[in-house]
């Protein structure tokens, strides 16, 4: 069920209202969040961030999981740690390969259609881009003016 939302150029305006804490850990293991968070959702997955916010909602996952195992699991602390490390680093890799398909996941459940996240990310890119290049015509016609 997707929700009729407005463009990518009019969600500038939208407010972002981020949720409160229980919310954003429900959303970090997956879950939805209501309507009214929707913006949040589409900047969480779309901000010059997005990576970091990406591994930190999987170490969020991955660092309760590790220290249950290695509080609970019999055997050596060598043993646990060695495992535990192993697992941890299958589950990053695991997250690394789904992290695009886990953008527009999130987005779907906020209701933004498929293939919007992509897009936002990369208009992002080339308006950054524009920006960088006008600044550095900027700073090298004011040289050009000095000499």
């Amino acid at each position: 069920m997707t929700i009729d939302v407005p463009d990518a150029q009019d969600l500038a305006t939208q407010p972002i209202e981020r949720p409160g804490p229980a919310r954003l850990l429900w959303y970090s293991f997956g879950g939805s969040l209501p309507q009214r968070h929707s913006s949040w959702v589409l900047h969480d997955v779309t901000c010059s961030t997005w990576l970091l916010r990406h591994y930190a909602r999987t170490f969020l996952i991955l660092v309760p999981l590790f220290a249950l195992y290695m509080a609970f699991v019999p055997g050596s602390p060598g043993l646990r740690l060695y495992t535990g490390l192993t697992f941890g680093a299958g589950l990053l890799v695991i997250s690394t390969l789904l992290i695009l398909i886990d953008g527009d996941r999130r987005a779907g459940q906020a209701g933004f259609r498929f293939g919007l996240v992509p897009e936002v990310r990369s208009a992002r890119s080339v308006e950054s881009q524009r920006l960088a290049n006008y600044q550095r015509r900027e700073r090298s016609a004011a040289r050009r003016a000095r000499r």
